[in-house]
């Protein structure tokens, strides 16, 4: 009974002692909790622990990765950081508005006197005087009296390519080292954003900028080892020409077109846009003809057709048709479904517009973004009747 009683309670210890090494960091190689806490505070500007609220720090063990996760509040901001509990890298980096931020991700800001902060001119790269609430609140244009709740609608924004520099600044990237850079109009928190994002080398990021200010509102960086090193050419016709690794717009266009057999003057709806697809750079080309639907993906390095779809599709209709018939026009369509929602072209994204035929009419399609909803019309293309509105929460 004894040697029974001896041999329980070694065991008792032992699955202790483990326990106790499973969840104790100092008997494995990771860095520890002080560590991890500091590399998130030097990254963040945080010069004493004493200046955050509601620090948390807990050890996250993944099924590829273990993390100290740290969250904190400092300075306005909300801070959130996934660091890597062997290296000690920033696996993740999240800083959301609750002013100043940090020049990027990887490198805290240099403090200053008090004196130098009120002497020192304005940095080159600020987008604009942050504008104040009041002034935001007063404006009453039939966008904002049609918004939700909240939602502030300003005459007055920035560029998204300003939204774009402003991202790009923060991150410490220019744009030749980014790819899948997008910009998006949106509205978080009752306020107008361009919701920027990109890939680069083993990382994703995602920006809100702030539509009117400039001000950087949410920043997210997150390590992503898929993201490869190759970078796509700009598509644009000033850079495609000084770029020596992908063939061009034109020249994927031109490759879709003679698979087809076809004249880019055959086609209408034309889109081309540069993206990756099973790790390989594309781009993605769609148009209609009489009769069908057309889309390819090209090799942005070799120009060959990776992919080709073509599907019969009776109701296209070309623009010489549409004139013929005394169509109101794209540019009439979209007018009308704008004004329905009580909206104008530059408060909205994603705005599209289709000739389309249902059933026995010919219609335009208008579909945009705005304010937290989708919008999808149907326009009678002779009348300009509103055969059928929709709007849905996003």
């Amino acid at each position: 009974m004894k040697k029974l009683f001896s041999l329980v309670s070694a065991l008792v210890l032992s699955l202790t002692m483990l326990s106790a090494c499973a969840e104790n960091p100092a008997n494995t190689d990771y860095i520890g909790v002080d560590s991890a806490k500091t590399i998130a505070f030097e990254n963040a500007g945080v010069t004493s622990e004493d200046s955050v609220k509601d620090l948390d720090v807990e050890l996250d063990r993944g099924l590829t990765d273990t993390v100290y996760e740290v969250s904190f509040d400092f300075e306005g901001y909300e801070y959130e950081y996934d660091i890597d509990a062997v290296s000690g890298e920033i696996v993740r980096n999240h800083r959301e508005l609750d002013s100043l931020p940090p020049e990027n991700f990887d490198s805290a800001p240099e403090t200053t006197q008090p004196s130098e902060a009120v002497t020192a001119a304005p940095p080159a790269t600020t987008a604009a005087p942050e504008t104040p609430v009041e002034a935001l609140e007063q404006v009453t244009t039939a966008a904002a009296e049609t918004a939700p709740d909240g939602t502030v609608i300003s005459a007055s924004l920035i560029s998204a390519d300003e939204a774009k520099r402003i991202a790009l600044e923060h991150a410490g990237l220019s744009e030749s080292e980014v790819w899948d850079l997008e910009a998006e109009r949106d509205v978080e928190r009752g306020v107008q954003v361009y919701d920027v994002s990109f890939e680069t080398e083993g990382y994703d990021y995602d920006y809100d900028i702030n539509a009117v200010t400039g001000e950087i509102v949410r920043a997210d960086k997150e390590r992503d080892r898929n993201n490869k090193s190759s970078q796509p050419a700009k598509t644009t016709a000033a850079t495609t020409a000084q770029s020596t690794d992908y063939i061009g717009e034109e020249a994927a266009k031109k490759a879709a077109f003679d698979h087809a057999g076809l004249k880019e003057s055959d086609v209408w709806e034309l889109k081309c846009k540069l993206e990756r697809e099973d790790g390989i750079m594309v781009y993605d080309i769609s148009f209609e003809t009489d009769g069908y639907d057309y889309d390819y993906e090209i090799n942005a390095t070799t120009g060959a057709v990776v992919k080709n779809e073509k599907e019969r599709d009776s109701t296209n209709i070309s623009p010489s048709q549409a004139d013929a018939n005394g169509y109101i026009g794209y540019d009439r369509a979209k007018e009308i479904a704008l004004d329905h929602a009580g909206l104008t072209a530059d408060g909205v994204t994603k705005l599209e517009v289709e000739l389309d035929s249902e059933h026995t009419k010919v219609v335009y399609d208008v579909s945009f973004d705005a304010n937290g909803y989708e919008y999808d019309y149907e326009i009678d293309a002779v009348t300009g009747e509103i055969l059928k509105s929709d709007k849905e929460r996003d």
